[in-house]
Protein backbone atom coordinates (compact mmCIF):
# COMPACT_ATOMS: atom_id res chain seq x y z
CA UNK A 1 0.00 0.00 0.00
CA UNK A 2 2.78 2.39 1.09
CA UNK A 3 4.49 1.56 -2.76
CA UNK A 4 1.34 2.47 -4.52
CA UNK A 5 1.89 6.10 -3.57
CA UNK A 6 4.82 6.42 -5.14
CA UNK A 7 6.44 6.23 -8.58
CA UNK A 8 4.26 5.96 -12.29
CA UNK A 9 1.75 3.94 -11.30
CA UNK A 10 0.07 6.70 -9.90
CA UNK A 11 0.23 9.18 -13.07
CA UNK A 12 -3.00 8.35 -13.52
CA UNK A 13 -4.59 9.96 -10.85
CA UNK A 14 -3.39 13.58 -11.82
CA UNK A 15 -5.60 14.14 -14.45
CA UNK A 16 -8.41 13.63 -12.16
CA UNK A 17 -7.00 15.31 -9.77
CA UNK A 18 -6.57 18.85 -12.16
CA UNK A 19 -10.51 17.95 -13.32
CA UNK A 20 -11.28 18.20 -9.94
CA UNK A 21 -9.76 21.77 -9.41
CA UNK A 22 -11.72 22.91 -12.62
CA UNK A 23 -14.95 21.66 -11.29
CA UNK A 24 -14.05 23.49 -8.23
CA UNK A 25 -14.05 26.48 -9.68
CA UNK A 26 -16.68 26.34 -11.70
CA UNK A 27 -19.00 25.30 -8.51
CA UNK A 28 -21.33 28.19 -6.75
CA UNK A 29 -18.98 28.78 -3.59
CA UNK A 30 -22.42 29.09 -1.44
CA UNK A 31 -21.92 25.28 -1.64
CA UNK A 32 -19.31 25.54 1.46
CA UNK A 33 -19.54 22.07 2.70
CA UNK A 34 -19.06 20.67 -0.84
CA UNK A 35 -15.61 22.93 -1.77
CA UNK A 36 -14.48 21.74 1.73
CA UNK A 37 -14.40 18.39 0.62
CA UNK A 38 -13.46 18.95 -2.80
CA UNK A 39 -10.27 20.99 -0.95
CA UNK A 40 -9.48 18.01 1.23
CA UNK A 41 -9.22 15.88 -1.50
CA UNK A 42 -7.41 17.89 -3.76
CA UNK A 43 -4.75 18.53 -1.28
CA UNK A 44 -4.71 14.80 -0.66
CA UNK A 45 -4.18 13.96 -4.40
CA UNK A 46 -1.20 17.38 -3.90
CA UNK A 47 0.52 15.68 -2.25
CA UNK A 48 0.82 12.31 -3.60
CA UNK A 49 1.65 14.58 -7.02
CA UNK A 50 4.52 16.49 -5.32
CA UNK A 51 6.21 12.68 -4.63
CA UNK A 52 6.34 11.74 -8.13
CA UNK A 53 9.31 13.10 -10.19
CA UNK A 54 9.42 16.83 -11.35
CA UNK A 55 9.56 15.61 -14.82
CA UNK A 56 6.29 14.21 -14.93
CA UNK A 57 4.34 16.88 -14.19
CA UNK A 58 3.79 18.12 -17.18
CA UNK A 59 4.59 21.58 -18.70
CA UNK A 60 1.80 22.67 -17.09
CA UNK A 61 2.47 26.52 -17.14
CA UNK A 62 2.78 26.81 -20.94
CA UNK A 63 0.64 28.08 -23.29
CA UNK A 64 0.94 25.44 -25.70
CA UNK A 65 -0.84 22.86 -23.27
CA UNK A 66 -4.70 22.69 -22.34
CA UNK A 67 -5.42 23.86 -18.63
CA UNK A 68 -7.62 21.38 -17.92
CA UNK A 69 -4.63 18.90 -18.18
CA UNK A 70 -1.49 18.44 -16.43
CA UNK A 71 -0.36 15.94 -18.44
CA UNK A 72 -0.81 14.32 -21.51
CA UNK A 73 -1.45 10.20 -22.00
CA UNK A 74 2.12 9.93 -23.41
CA UNK A 75 3.73 10.56 -20.37
CA UNK A 76 2.04 7.46 -18.11
CA UNK A 77 4.74 5.39 -19.61
CA UNK A 78 7.64 7.32 -18.08
CA UNK A 79 11.30 6.13 -18.03
CA UNK A 80 12.78 4.23 -15.37
CA UNK A 81 14.86 7.34 -13.73
CA UNK A 82 11.16 8.49 -12.16
CA UNK A 83 10.56 5.46 -10.45
CA UNK A 84 14.45 6.09 -9.04
CA UNK A 85 13.21 9.27 -7.72
CA UNK A 86 10.02 7.76 -5.95
CA UNK A 87 12.76 4.82 -4.31
CA UNK A 88 14.10 7.65 -3.22
CA UNK A 89 11.06 9.44 -1.87
CA UNK A 90 10.00 5.90 -0.28
CA UNK A 91 13.70 5.50 1.50
CA UNK A 92 13.83 8.88 3.25
CA UNK A 93 9.76 8.09 4.39
CA UNK A 94 11.23 4.57 5.54
CA UNK A 95 14.45 5.96 7.27
CA UNK A 96 13.14 9.17 8.79
CA UNK A 97 9.85 7.63 10.03
CA UNK A 98 7.33 9.95 7.75
CA UNK A 99 4.27 8.82 6.19
CA UNK A 100 4.47 11.69 3.74
CA UNK A 101 7.04 13.62 1.52
CA UNK A 102 7.19 18.06 1.34
CA UNK A 103 4.19 18.09 4.47
CA UNK A 104 6.97 20.02 6.47
CA UNK A 105 6.66 22.84 3.26
CA UNK A 106 2.76 21.98 1.93
CA UNK A 107 1.24 23.36 5.47
CA UNK A 108 3.23 26.53 5.97
CA UNK A 109 0.66 29.18 5.04
CA UNK A 110 3.59 30.85 3.66
CA UNK A 111 4.02 28.79 0.71
CA UNK A 112 1.16 28.03 -2.05
CA UNK A 113 0.64 25.41 -4.41
CA UNK A 114 2.76 27.25 -7.55
CA UNK A 115 5.65 28.33 -5.50
CA UNK A 116 6.17 25.06 -4.07
CA UNK A 117 6.20 22.77 -6.97
CA UNK A 118 8.24 25.44 -8.75
CA UNK A 119 10.89 25.59 -5.78
CA UNK A 120 10.74 21.27 -5.90
CA UNK A 121 11.64 21.55 -9.51
CA UNK A 122 14.56 23.69 -8.80
CA UNK A 123 15.71 20.99 -6.35
CA UNK A 124 13.66 21.57 -2.98
CA UNK A 125 13.57 17.90 -1.05
CA UNK A 126 12.51 16.98 2.54
CA UNK A 127 14.45 17.18 5.24
CA UNK A 128 16.53 14.64 6.00
CA UNK A 129 16.95 13.75 9.87
CA UNK A 130 20.92 13.39 10.01
CA UNK A 131 20.23 11.30 13.43
CA UNK A 132 18.24 9.08 12.25
CA UNK A 133 19.84 8.36 8.53
CA UNK A 134 23.22 7.30 8.27
CA UNK A 135 25.41 9.40 5.78
CA UNK A 136 25.80 6.43 3.33
CA UNK A 137 21.66 6.34 3.15
CA UNK A 138 21.49 9.88 2.97
CA UNK A 139 24.10 10.28 -0.34
CA UNK A 140 21.99 7.64 -1.74
CA UNK A 141 18.45 9.00 -1.26
CA UNK A 142 19.95 12.36 -2.69
CA UNK A 143 21.27 10.63 -5.68
CA UNK A 144 17.91 8.94 -5.84
CA UNK A 145 16.05 12.50 -6.42
CA UNK A 146 18.50 14.11 -8.31
CA UNK A 147 16.91 17.00 -10.04
CA UNK A 148 18.64 15.55 -13.58
CA UNK A 149 16.96 12.56 -14.45
CA UNK A 150 19.90 10.98 -16.28
CA UNK A 151 22.36 11.31 -12.95
CA UNK A 152 20.25 9.17 -10.69
CA UNK A 153 21.37 5.63 -10.66
CA UNK A 154 20.39 2.57 -11.84
CA UNK A 155 18.32 -0.07 -9.78
CA UNK A 156 20.83 -2.02 -10.20
CA UNK A 157 23.66 0.02 -8.77
CA UNK A 158 21.09 0.64 -6.06
CA UNK A 159 20.98 -2.84 -5.04
CA UNK A 160 24.24 -2.91 -5.63
CA UNK A 161 25.29 0.13 -2.69
CA UNK A 162 22.01 -0.93 -0.37
CA UNK A 163 24.53 -4.43 0.02
CA UNK A 164 27.76 -2.75 0.27
CA UNK A 165 26.15 0.01 3.35
CA UNK A 166 23.87 -2.96 4.68
CA UNK A 167 27.81 -5.02 4.98
CA UNK A 168 29.36 -2.45 6.26
CA UNK A 169 26.70 -1.31 9.13
CA UNK A 170 26.21 -4.83 10.04
CA UNK A 171 28.80 -6.84 9.57
CA UNK A 172 27.76 -10.09 11.52
CA UNK A 173 25.16 -10.18 9.22
CA UNK A 174 24.56 -13.43 7.15
CA UNK A 175 24.25 -11.99 3.49
CA UNK A 176 23.75 -15.12 0.57
CA UNK A 177 22.67 -14.86 -3.01
CA UNK A 178 20.66 -17.78 -4.67
CA UNK A 179 22.50 -19.44 -7.65
CA UNK A 180 20.20 -16.76 -9.71
CA UNK A 181 21.30 -13.90 -8.12
CA UNK A 182 25.15 -14.58 -8.28
CA UNK A 183 27.36 -11.31 -9.69
CA UNK A 184 29.66 -12.78 -12.22
CA UNK A 185 33.51 -10.73 -11.77
CA UNK A 186 35.26 -10.39 -14.96
CA UNK A 187 38.61 -11.87 -14.89
CA UNK A 188 42.16 -10.91 -16.92
CA UNK A 189 41.08 -12.61 -19.96
CA UNK A 190 37.94 -11.76 -20.23
CA UNK A 191 38.68 -7.40 -20.55
CA UNK A 192 40.17 -8.37 -24.06
CA UNK A 193 37.41 -10.50 -25.34
CA UNK A 194 36.45 -8.92 -28.42
CA UNK A 195 33.26 -10.13 -29.21
CA UNK A 196 29.91 -10.28 -32.49
CA UNK A 197 27.21 -8.95 -30.02
CA UNK A 198 23.40 -10.14 -31.15
CA UNK A 199 21.73 -6.51 -32.95
CA UNK A 200 18.49 -5.73 -34.65
CA UNK A 201 18.88 -3.38 -37.78
CA UNK A 202 16.47 -0.81 -37.48
CA UNK A 203 16.18 1.14 -40.84
CA UNK A 204 15.29 4.24 -40.97
CA UNK A 205 12.12 4.82 -44.04
CA UNK A 206 13.21 7.54 -46.72
CA UNK A 207 11.28 11.19 -46.14
CA UNK A 208 9.12 11.68 -49.25
CA UNK A 209 11.46 9.43 -50.91
CA UNK A 210 14.84 10.78 -49.72
CA UNK A 211 16.82 9.09 -48.23
CA UNK A 212 18.74 9.84 -44.75
CA UNK A 213 21.60 8.33 -44.84
CA UNK A 214 22.82 8.52 -41.29
CA UNK A 215 22.11 8.96 -37.88
CA UNK A 216 23.46 11.91 -35.99
CA UNK A 217 21.61 12.09 -32.31
CA UNK A 218 19.18 10.32 -30.16
CA UNK A 219 16.78 11.26 -27.82
CA UNK A 220 14.45 8.92 -25.53
CA UNK A 221 10.88 10.56 -25.33
CA UNK A 222 8.68 8.21 -22.69
CA UNK A 223 8.64 4.67 -25.03
CA UNK A 224 9.55 6.29 -28.08
CA UNK A 225 13.09 6.83 -29.48
CA UNK A 226 13.44 10.59 -31.72
CA UNK A 227 15.75 10.06 -34.19
CA UNK A 228 17.75 12.96 -36.03
CA UNK A 229 19.63 13.02 -39.09
CA UNK A 230 19.32 15.49 -42.25
CA UNK A 231 16.05 18.07 -40.97
CA UNK A 232 14.12 15.11 -40.25
CA UNK A 233 13.57 13.37 -37.22
CA UNK A 234 12.02 9.81 -37.08
CA UNK A 235 10.50 8.47 -34.26
CA UNK A 236 10.30 4.19 -33.10
CA UNK A 237 8.69 2.58 -30.29
CA UNK A 238 11.53 1.88 -28.60
CA UNK A 239 9.56 -1.63 -27.37
CA UNK A 240 8.82 -3.40 -30.69
CA UNK A 241 11.35 -1.32 -33.21
CA UNK A 242 8.31 -0.01 -35.15
CA UNK A 243 8.67 2.90 -37.31
CA UNK A 244 5.77 5.17 -36.10
CA UNK A 245 6.46 8.95 -38.06
CA UNK A 246 8.46 11.52 -39.18
CA UNK A 247 8.56 15.22 -37.70
CA UNK A 248 9.46 17.94 -40.05
CA UNK A 249 11.45 18.95 -41.81
CA UNK A 250 12.86 21.27 -39.11
CA UNK A 251 14.50 23.72 -41.22
CA UNK A 252 15.88 23.09 -44.43
CA UNK A 253 15.96 19.15 -45.56
CA UNK A 254 19.73 19.04 -45.88
CA UNK A 255 20.93 20.69 -42.37
CA UNK A 256 21.50 18.58 -39.66
CA UNK A 257 20.41 18.06 -36.67
CA UNK A 258 22.80 18.42 -33.73
CA UNK A 259 21.00 17.67 -30.48
CA UNK A 260 18.07 16.98 -28.77
CA UNK A 261 16.76 17.34 -25.17
CA UNK A 262 13.01 16.33 -23.68
CA UNK A 263 12.35 18.52 -21.29
CA UNK A 264 8.10 17.93 -20.12
CA UNK A 265 6.63 18.38 -22.82
CA UNK A 266 8.97 19.86 -25.17
CA UNK A 267 11.84 18.44 -27.24
CA UNK A 268 14.68 21.19 -27.79
CA UNK A 269 16.57 21.02 -31.07
CA UNK A 270 19.84 21.97 -32.07
CA UNK A 271 20.35 22.55 -35.90
CA UNK A 272 23.39 23.67 -38.15
CA UNK A 273 23.78 26.16 -38.61
CA UNK A 274 22.66 28.16 -35.87
CA UNK A 275 19.02 26.52 -35.25
CA UNK A 276 17.34 26.15 -32.03
CA UNK A 277 14.25 24.74 -32.18
CA UNK A 278 11.04 23.70 -29.56
CA UNK A 279 8.67 20.91 -30.16
CA UNK A 280 5.52 20.09 -28.44
CA UNK A 281 5.68 16.47 -28.61
CA UNK A 282 1.38 15.91 -28.45
CA UNK A 283 1.54 17.93 -31.70
CA UNK A 284 4.80 16.71 -33.09
CA UNK A 285 5.38 20.45 -34.55
CA UNK A 286 7.62 23.46 -33.66
CA UNK A 287 6.20 26.13 -31.58
CA UNK A 288 8.88 28.19 -30.50
CA UNK A 289 11.73 29.53 -33.10
CA UNK A 290 15.28 30.40 -30.53
CA UNK A 291 17.33 30.77 -33.22
CA UNK A 292 20.69 32.67 -32.91
CA UNK A 293 23.27 34.21 -35.30
CA UNK A 294 26.25 31.86 -33.41
CA UNK A 295 26.12 27.76 -33.87
CA UNK A 296 24.46 26.55 -30.66
CA UNK A 297 26.38 22.85 -30.54
CA UNK A 298 25.04 21.70 -26.72
CA UNK A 299 21.83 21.30 -24.53
CA UNK A 300 21.46 20.28 -21.48
CA UNK A 301 19.06 20.21 -18.73
CA UNK A 302 19.79 20.95 -14.77
CA UNK A 303 17.29 22.51 -12.05
CA UNK A 304 14.84 23.78 -13.79
CA UNK A 305 16.90 25.18 -16.11
CA UNK A 306 18.03 24.68 -20.22
CA UNK A 307 21.19 25.48 -20.75
CA UNK A 308 22.49 25.83 -24.40
CA UNK A 309 26.05 26.29 -25.28
CA UNK A 310 27.37 27.97 -28.58
CA UNK A 311 30.65 28.16 -30.48
CA UNK A 312 31.32 31.90 -29.54
CA UNK A 313 31.48 30.47 -26.19
CA UNK A 314 28.39 31.46 -24.79
CA UNK A 315 26.07 29.37 -22.43
CA UNK A 316 22.54 31.18 -22.39
CA UNK A 317 20.19 30.28 -19.47
CA UNK A 318 16.21 29.27 -20.55
CA UNK A 319 13.30 28.99 -18.99
CA UNK A 320 11.47 25.99 -20.02
CA UNK A 321 8.05 26.81 -19.24
CA UNK A 322 7.92 30.46 -20.50
CA UNK A 323 10.57 29.70 -23.05
CA UNK A 324 12.25 32.64 -22.63
CA UNK A 325 16.24 33.39 -22.14
CA UNK A 326 17.19 34.46 -18.70
CA UNK A 327 20.78 35.05 -18.66
CA UNK A 328 24.15 34.34 -20.62
CA UNK A 329 27.49 32.69 -19.08
CA UNK A 330 30.48 33.91 -21.46
CA UNK A 331 32.93 31.43 -21.35
CA UNK A 332 35.28 32.65 -24.10
CA UNK A 333 35.62 29.02 -25.27
CA UNK A 334 33.38 27.15 -28.08
CA UNK A 335 31.41 25.16 -26.15
CA UNK A 336 31.00 21.41 -27.81
CA UNK A 337 29.22 19.45 -24.95
CA UNK A 338 28.10 20.19 -21.30
CA UNK A 339 27.07 17.98 -18.28
CA UNK A 340 26.87 18.72 -14.85
CA UNK A 341 27.60 17.48 -11.36
CA UNK A 342 27.78 18.99 -7.87
CA UNK A 343 26.35 22.16 -8.77
CA UNK A 344 29.24 22.66 -11.24
CA UNK A 345 28.39 23.14 -15.01
CA UNK A 346 31.44 21.19 -16.85
CA UNK A 347 32.22 22.05 -20.74
CA UNK A 348 34.26 20.78 -23.44
CA UNK A 349 35.19 22.37 -26.83
CA UNK A 350 38.26 22.61 -29.15
CA UNK A 351 40.73 20.95 -26.89
CA UNK A 352 39.64 22.64 -23.73
CA UNK A 353 37.96 21.38 -20.06
CA UNK A 354 36.26 24.07 -18.14
CA UNK A 355 34.24 24.02 -15.15
CA UNK A 356 32.32 27.25 -13.52
CA UNK A 357 30.26 26.60 -10.12
CA UNK A 358 26.96 28.07 -10.74
CA UNK A 359 26.67 29.33 -7.25
CA UNK A 360 29.68 31.44 -6.80
CA UNK A 361 30.58 32.24 -11.49
CA UNK A 362 34.28 31.15 -10.54
CA UNK A 363 35.34 29.17 -13.50
CA UNK A 364 38.35 27.39 -14.43
CA UNK A 365 39.49 26.19 -17.91
CA UNK A 366 42.15 23.97 -18.76
CA UNK A 367 44.01 24.65 -21.99
CA UNK A 368 45.11 21.58 -23.89
CA UNK A 369 42.99 18.72 -21.99
CA UNK A 370 43.31 16.80 -24.95
CA UNK A 371 45.19 16.57 -28.01
CA UNK A 372 42.30 17.28 -30.65
CA UNK A 373 38.72 18.41 -30.42
CA UNK A 374 36.67 17.39 -27.55
CA UNK A 375 33.51 15.51 -28.57
CA UNK A 376 31.56 14.56 -25.56
CA UNK A 377 31.58 14.38 -22.15
CA UNK A 378 29.18 12.58 -19.00
CA UNK A 379 28.76 13.20 -15.21
CA UNK A 380 29.26 10.00 -13.20
CA UNK A 381 27.38 11.30 -9.70
CA UNK A 382 28.22 7.71 -8.05
CA UNK A 383 32.27 8.07 -8.76
CA UNK A 384 32.24 12.58 -8.45
CA UNK A 385 34.10 12.45 -12.20
CA UNK A 386 33.57 13.66 -15.84
CA UNK A 387 34.65 11.69 -18.68
CA UNK A 388 34.99 13.59 -21.85
CA UNK A 389 36.20 11.90 -25.21
CA UNK A 390 38.07 13.62 -27.98
CA UNK A 391 38.96 13.38 -31.54
CA UNK A 392 42.62 11.96 -30.77
CA UNK A 393 41.22 8.73 -29.70
CA UNK A 394 41.71 9.24 -25.63
CA UNK A 395 39.18 9.00 -22.84
CA UNK A 396 39.95 11.15 -19.67
CA UNK A 397 38.52 11.77 -16.54
CA UNK A 398 38.40 14.86 -14.48
CA UNK A 399 37.20 15.78 -11.03
CA UNK A 400 37.30 19.34 -9.27
CA UNK A 401 40.00 20.40 -6.41
CA UNK A 402 38.83 23.13 -4.64
CA UNK A 403 37.49 25.36 -7.36
CA UNK A 404 40.25 23.86 -9.65
CA UNK A 405 39.94 21.26 -12.04
CA UNK A 406 42.48 17.90 -12.13
CA UNK A 407 42.74 15.14 -14.05
CA UNK A 408 42.39 11.43 -12.59
CA UNK A 409 43.67 9.46 -15.45
CA UNK A 410 43.59 9.68 -19.60
CA UNK A 411 43.91 6.57 -21.78
CA UNK A 412 44.12 5.76 -25.24
CA UNK A 413 40.15 4.39 -25.70
CA UNK A 414 40.64 3.32 -29.66
CA UNK A 415 43.84 3.60 -31.21
CA UNK A 416 44.25 6.22 -33.37
CA UNK A 417 40.23 7.08 -34.03
CA UNK A 418 37.81 9.92 -33.42
CA UNK A 419 35.90 8.69 -30.13
CA UNK A 420 32.60 10.48 -31.18
CA UNK A 421 30.13 9.02 -28.30
CA UNK A 422 30.49 8.31 -24.79
CA UNK A 423 27.22 7.15 -22.77
CA UNK A 424 26.45 5.46 -19.21
CA UNK A 425 24.69 2.44 -19.98
CA UNK A 426 24.47 0.96 -16.31
CA UNK A 427 25.22 1.09 -12.86
CA UNK A 428 28.89 -0.60 -13.74
CA UNK A 429 29.86 0.58 -17.36
CA UNK A 430 30.47 3.45 -19.60
CA UNK A 431 30.49 2.96 -24.00
CA UNK A 432 32.33 4.44 -26.29
CA UNK A 433 32.11 4.66 -29.61
CA UNK A 434 34.33 5.60 -32.28
CA UNK A 435 35.42 6.10 -36.04
CA UNK A 436 36.82 2.51 -36.02
CA UNK A 437 32.94 1.05 -35.85
CA UNK A 438 33.83 -0.35 -32.64
CA UNK A 439 32.04 0.30 -29.16
CA UNK A 440 34.62 -0.39 -26.09
CA UNK A 441 32.73 -1.00 -23.03
CA UNK A 442 34.71 0.40 -19.69
CA UNK A 443 34.91 -0.36 -15.94
CA UNK A 444 33.46 2.83 -13.97
CA UNK A 445 35.51 2.15 -10.92
CA UNK A 446 38.80 1.39 -12.59
CA UNK A 447 38.53 2.30 -16.38
CA UNK A 448 39.71 -0.97 -17.26
CA UNK A 449 38.65 -2.44 -20.53
CA UNK A 450 35.93 -5.09 -20.52
CA UNK A 451 34.98 -5.95 -24.15
CA UNK A 452 35.22 -4.46 -27.37
CA UNK A 453 31.80 -4.54 -29.17
CA UNK A 454 31.54 -5.09 -33.11
CA UNK A 455 28.48 -4.76 -34.91
CA UNK A 456 27.97 -6.84 -38.46
CA UNK A 457 27.63 -5.34 -41.51
CA UNK A 458 27.98 -1.86 -40.40
CA UNK A 459 31.26 0.10 -41.16
CA UNK A 460 31.33 3.18 -40.30
CA UNK A 461 31.44 5.96 -37.09
CA UNK A 462 29.78 5.31 -34.05
CA UNK A 463 27.82 8.40 -34.11
CA UNK A 464 25.54 8.02 -30.85
CA UNK A 465 24.73 5.96 -27.97
CA UNK A 466 21.32 6.25 -26.15
CA UNK A 467 20.35 3.90 -23.21
CA UNK A 468 16.76 2.94 -23.11
CA UNK A 469 14.41 1.83 -20.09
CA UNK A 470 13.83 -1.86 -22.10
CA UNK A 471 16.67 -4.01 -20.22
CA UNK A 472 16.98 -6.08 -23.26
CA UNK A 473 18.99 -3.31 -25.52
CA UNK A 474 20.79 -0.27 -26.25
CA UNK A 475 20.22 1.72 -29.56
CA UNK A 476 23.59 2.83 -31.50
CA UNK A 477 23.14 5.27 -34.18
CA UNK A 478 26.14 5.38 -36.92
CA UNK A 479 27.06 7.08 -39.96
CA UNK A 480 26.38 4.99 -42.67
CA UNK A 481 26.84 5.91 -46.45
CA UNK A 482 24.83 3.22 -47.54
CA UNK A 483 21.78 3.30 -45.49
CA UNK A 484 20.07 5.15 -42.37
CA UNK A 485 20.85 2.06 -40.03
CA UNK A 486 20.31 2.05 -36.23
CA UNK A 487 20.97 -0.75 -33.89
CA UNK A 488 19.34 -2.13 -31.28
CA UNK A 489 22.28 -4.24 -29.20
CA UNK A 490 21.50 -7.12 -26.72
CA UNK A 491 23.26 -5.85 -23.59
CA UNK A 492 22.50 -9.28 -21.94
CA UNK A 493 26.59 -9.25 -20.53
CA UNK A 494 26.18 -6.23 -19.08
CA UNK A 495 26.40 -6.44 -14.99
CA UNK A 496 27.20 -9.71 -15.14
CA UNK A 497 24.47 -11.77 -16.55
CA UNK A 498 26.12 -13.47 -18.88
Amino acid sequence: AKVSNFGISRLNQITDYNNNNNNSDNNNSNNNNSNSSNDNNNNNNLQHILQNAPETWGAEYTSCLSKAAILSPITTNMPFYADVYGFGIILWCIICDQSSAFSEYFHSDSTSTTSLKEKISEGLRPTILKDKCPEEIEELIKQCWHSSPSSRPSFQLISQTLLKILTALCPDTALSRTPSQKIVVYNASQEKETMNTPFVPVPIPSYKGKQKNYVTCMCLVDHFVWVGGKGIISVFNASTNEFVKHIGPIMEEDDRIVKMLRVGEFVWVIMEPGGLFVIYIRAGCVVKDLSAAEDMLAIEYYNGTVYSGDSAGVVSLWNPRTLQKQHTLPLGVPIKCMTFLNNYLWFGGGREIGAIHLSTNKCHILKQAHYDRVNAMIALPQTGVIWSCARDGYIAVWKTSGERIVIEKKFEAHKGSDVKSIAQVDGDHVYSGAFDSTINVWNILNCQHVKTITIPQVDNTIQVILRTPKESGIWVGTLSEDAALLNQLSTSFIGGRL
